[in-house]
């Protein structure tokens, strides 16, 4: 995992963790529903770059460790 990749992933996690801290305050309803939103799309964002970088772990696996045809047909994946 990158650096930059690692500051993203941390950046939202932190982002989420502070919304989740805010919601336990007192707050108006229009700013608890701004609140969920933004928890809604910074999960949503955690997500995706966290299937991303799994993703591309996977590829970067398959590369290095490459399955054989005979292998896969035959289930011996040792």
């Amino acid at each position: 995992m990158s650096g930059a990749e690692d500051a993203l992933i941390r950046a939202h996690y932190n982002n989420i963790r502070r919304y989740h801290r805010l919601l336990q305050t007192s707050l108006t309803d229009l700013e608890r529903a701004y609140i969920r939103t933004r928890l809604s799309e910074e999960t949503f964002a955690l997500q995706s770059v966290s299937k991303a970088q799994n993703l591309a772990n996977s590829a970067a696996i398959l590369e290095l460790n490459p399955i054989d045809d005979q292998q896969e047909r035959c289930g011996d994946y040792r």
